[in-house]
C-alpha cells in the first residue's frame, strides 16, 4: 500500500468520524419527547416513513421509551412491515409485561402471519383484563383460521351477546359454519347481518360463495351482482368471473377477470381463471400466459400447476407439462388427475419402458372382478369407538372450497381481503374435454380405463393398508375415487384410513359420502356418530344414533350410545327408555349400573338399589363402583348398615380408593363411631382426597 493511498484513507475515516459525531450531535439538540411528538404529527398526517424515521431517533436517545416502540410498531404495521412491527411490540412487552394494548396488536401480528396459536394466546391475556365483544372477535377469527370451529363459535356467541347489532360477528359466524360445511346456517347468519348491513360487499360475497356451492346459482349472482354495485372489488368480480365460466359465459367470465386484474394486478386467481377460459376456448398459448401469471404471484397451489400442466399438454410440451404435474403432486399428495396425467406424459414422452411396465401392470387387472359392495368392508375398520367417556371440549368438524373469510382481526381495522371461490383445473369447462381428445388414440375406452384404473389403485390401497402405511394408501384411495366415484366401498375404506391417521374431519366427509350411496347401512351410520360425537359434534351423533335406530332398533350399540348421550345431556328418562330396551336385548351388568345412576340421578333410590344389585350379581368379577354405587344409594335412603356393608367391600377390592373412606367416615360419624370416623378421614386425606368445604362431622379429628 502507497503512502498516498494510507493518507487518503486516513481523511475518509476522519471525515466518517466527524460526519457521525456531527449527527449524534444534531439529533442530541432535541429530547426523545421532542422526536417522539414529530413522529406522531407524520403519523397522523400519513408520513409513516418519516414517523418512523423520528421514533427511531427517540429510541437511538431513550432505549426503553414504551411509547416510541408502540407508535414505531404500529407503523411498520400500517406499511405491512409486519416483522419488524412484531420486534417493536416484543420489546414494549418485555418493558411493560402488563400492556395489553401491546399484547392486542401483537395477536393482530401473529393473525397476518399466520401463527394462529400465538393470536390466541396474546388475545387470552387481553380477554382476562378487557373481556370487550371486538377481543372475542378477533379471538373467535383466529379459531377459525386454526380450524378450532367450536372455539370459535362459542368466542363469536359471546360477541354476539356483549355487541347484539354488530353485523360483523354475524358475517364471521357464516363463515365458520360454511367452514363447516354447514351451508344453510351459513346463509342463516349472512342474512342476519345483511338485516343489520344490506350494503355489506363482503358479506354478500361470502353468501354468493354460499350460494354457488349450493348449486343455488341465480341467487348466487344476484349477490355478486348486488356487492359489485355497491363497492368494485377485485375478489367479487373474479368470484362472478367464476360463476360466469362454470356457465360456459366465456366473454363475460373475461371481462370480469379482466376488471379483477384492473383492480389488483396481484389477484393471481383472476390470472388463474383467465388461463381456464381461454383453455376452454382451445386458446393454449394465451392459457399458458395467463397461468404463468398466476403461478408468479402466488406458486403454492396445485391447481395452477395443474391448468398450466394442461396448457403446456395441448401445446405437445409434454416434458414441461409432466414437471408441472409433478409438481401439483408435491403440493398436493392426493390429486389423483395429475398423477394419471403423468403417466399420460411419459407415454408421449415415448418412455417405452414406462410405458410398457404400465401396460403391463393394467393387463395384469384385467381379470379382476368388479368392485363391489359387501361385507368385506368390515374387515380392515382400524378404530375403536367408544362413548364411555364424552369428550369435555369438542371440535367441530369442517371442509370448505372457499376460503374467502376476513384475513385480520376485528381491532385494529385493517384491510381484510374477500377471498375468491376456486375452481380446480380438473373441472370440465371445455378444457378437459380437450385434452381427454388428445389421449382417445392412446387410451382405451374412458369406462373401462376408469374401472381398471380404479382396481389396481385400490389393490395397491389395501396393500399399503395392511401394512399400516396410512398415508401412501389415503394417496391411493383417492387416485381409486378419481376414477370410480360412485364406489361406496371405497369412499368407507378411505375413511378408515383416515382415521388411522386421525384425520377425523376429513374421514367424516368420506363417510358423509359413502351414506349417500348407502344411506341404509346402520353400522357405518354408527360409526359416523361415534365418530361425530369424538370430534365434538354432538347433536350430529345424536341425529346419527336417531337415523340408525329407525332403521334397526334392536341395534346394541346405537341403544348404548344413545343412552350416554341423553344421560350426558341429563335426560335421564330418555336414557332409561334405551336402557330398558337394551337390557331387554342384551342385558349385561354395566347396562344395569348405568340405569341405576340414572335412577339415582332421579333420587328414586329404591330402583338405583335394585339395578346396583342386578350389576353386582351379573357381573363376572367384583367391581368397587358397583359396590360404592349401591352404598351411596343406601347412604341417601338412609339404611346406615347396609350402606356401611358396601363402603367396606367397595375398600376391600379398591383400598386406594380415597373417596370410600370419606363416605365410609360419614357412615361411621353417624353411627357414634369417633374413633372410626377421624381414621377413615385421615385414611381419605392420605390417598388424595381434597376437602374443599368445612365438614362438620370430621371436626372433632386431628
Amino acid at each position: 500500500m502507497t503512502p498516498s493511498s494510507t493518507f487518503f484513507r486516513s481523511i475518509i475515516f476522519l471525515l466518517l468520524a466527524i460526519l457521525l459525531t456531527s449527527s449524534k450531535e444534531a439529533i442530541a439538540q432535541y429530547t426523545p419527547n421532542d422526536y417522539f411528538e414529530r413522529g406522531k404529527k407524520m403519523h397522523k398526517q400519513g408520513d409513516l416513513a418519516k414517523a418512523i424515521e423520528y421514533y427511531s431517533y427517540a429510541l437511538s436517545l431513550e432505549a426503553n421509551c414504551v411509547k416510541c416502540y408502540y407508535n414505531r410498531g404500529m407503523a411498520f404495521m400500517a406499511t405491512e412491515k409486519y416483522h419488524k412491527s412484531r420486534s417493536d411490540f416484543d420489546k414494549v412487552l418485555k418493558i411493560d409485561p402488563a400492556d395489553t394494548d401491546a399484547y392486542e396488536q401483537r395477536g393482530s401480528l401473529h393473525y397476518l402471519l399466520g401463527n394462529y396459536e400465538a393470536a390466541i394466546s396474546d388475545y387470552n391475556f387481553v380477554i382476562q383484563v378487557r373481556p370487550e365483544a371486538s377481543m372475542y372477535i378477533n379471538r373467535g377469527m383466529a379459531h377459525l383460521e386454526h380450524s378450532n370451529y367450536n372455539s370459535a363459535l362459542r368466542d363469536l356467541e359471546t360477541a354476539v351477546r356483549l355487541e347484539k347489532n354488530d353485523p360483523e360477528t354475524y358475517r364471521i359466524i357464516g363463515d365458520v359454519y360454511f367452514a363447516k360445511n354447514d351451508l344453510e346456517t351459513a346463509i342463516e347468519y349472512y342474512g342476519m347481518a345483511l338485516e343489520i348491513d344490506p350494503n355489506n360487499e363482503q358479506t354478500l360475497n361470502n353468501r354468493g360463495n354460499t350460494y354457488h356451492e349450493m348449486g343455488l346459482e341465480a341467487l348466487a349472482l344476484q349477490d355478486y351482482d348486488h356487492a359489485i354495485s355497491v363497492y368494485k372489488n377485485s375478489y367479487t368480480y373474479t368470484n362472478r368471473a367464476n360463476y360466469w365460466l362454470k356457465q360456459g359465459e366465456y366473454e363475460k367470465s373475461l371481462a370480469d377477470c379482466k376488471k379483477a386484474t384492473q383492480l389488483d394486478y396481484n389477484n393471481a386467481e383472476a390470472y388463474y381463471c383467465v388461463g381456464l377460459v381461454e383453455n376452454a376456448k382451445g386458446n393454449a398459448t394465451v392459457s399458458l400466459e395467463n397461468f404463468n401469471k398466476a403461478i408468479a404471484i402466488q406458486n403454492n397451489r396445485a391447481d395452477f400447476y395443474n391448468g398450466r400442466g394442461l396448457a403446456l399438454f395441448q401445446l405437445k410440451e409434454y416434458g414441461d407439462a409432466l414437471e408441472d404435474f409433478e409438481q401439483a403432486v408435491t403440493i398436493d399428495p392426493s390429486d389423483a388427475a395429475a398423477r394419471d396425467r403423468i403417466l399420460d406424459c411419459r407415454q408421449n414422452l415415448g418412455n417405452s419402458a414406462i410405458a410398457q411396465e404400465t401396460s403391463e401392470e393394467w393387463e395384469d387387472w384385467g381379470d379382476e372382478e368388479t368392485i363391489e359392495e359387501d361385507d368385506t368392508k368390515y374387515e380392515i375398520a382400524t378404530a375403536s369407538f367408544s362413548n364411555d367417556d364424552l369428550p369435555e371440549e369438542f371440535t367441530a368438524r369442517g371442509i370448505t372450497n372457499y376460503d374467502f373469510t376476513a384475513k385480520a382481526p376485528a381491532k385494529p381495522v385493517m384491510n381484510r381481503d374477500i377471498d375468491v371461490t376456486t375452481i380446480d383445473a380438473s373441472e370440465d369447462f371445455g378444457a378437459s374435454q380437450i385434452y381427454e381428445n388428445e389421449m382417445t388414440n392412446n387410451k382405451h375406452s374412458n369406462t373401462s380405463s376408469d374401472q381398471l384404473k380404479s382396481e389396481k389403485y385400490l389393490e395397491l390401497a389395501e396393500f399399503y393398508f395392511k401394512t399400516n402405511d396410512y398415508k401412501e394408501a389415503l394417496q391411493h384411495y383417492e387416485s381409486a375415487l378419481w376414477h370410480n366415484k360412485e364406489a361406496a366401498i371405497i369412499h368407507w375404506k378411505k375413511a378408515q384410513c383416515l382415521i388411522a391417521l386421525e384425520q377425523n374431519e376429513d374421514a367424516l366427509l368420506a363417510l358423509d359420502k359413502y351414506l349417500t350411496l348407502s344411506p341404509s347401512d346402520v353400522e357405518v351410520i354408527y360409526e359416523r356418530g361415534t365418530l361425530r360425537l369424538r370430534t365434538g359434534n354432538i347433536f350430529g351423533a345424536k341425529e346419527d344414533y336417531d337415523k340408525g335406530l329407525s332403521l334397526d332398533s334392536k341395534h346394541t350399540k346405537l341403544l348404548l350410545s344413545r343412552a350416554q348421550w341423553n344421560a350426558h345431556k341429563k335426560y335421564y328418562i330418555k336414557a332409561i327408555e334405551d336402557y330398558n330396551a337394551l337390557i331387554q336385548l342384551d342385558p349385561q351388568a354395566n347396562s344395569y349400573y348405568q340405569r341405576g345412576l340414572m335412577w339415582f340421578e332421579l333420587k328414586t333410590y329404591n330402583k338405583a338399589i335394585n339395578d346396583f344389585t342386578a350389576a353386582i350379581l351379573d357381573s363376572d368379577i367384583e367391581k368397587h363402583e358397583y359396590y360404592f354405587a349401591r352404598g351411596l344409594a343406601y347412604q341417601f335412603s338412609k339404611t346406615t348398615e347396609s350402606a356401611l356393608y358396601d363402603f367396606d367391600k367397595t375398600i376391600s377390592i379398591s383400598p386406594r380408593f380415597a373417596k370410600a373412606y370419606m363416605y365410609r367416615a360419614a357412615i361411621k360419624s353417624s353411627m357414634g363411631d369417633k374413633d372410626g370416623t377421624c381414621s377413615d378421614y385421615r385414611k381419605a386425606v392420605s390417598l388424595g382426597y381434597k376437602v374443599k368445604d368445612k365438614i362438620n362431622f370430621v371436626s372433632h379429628c386431628k
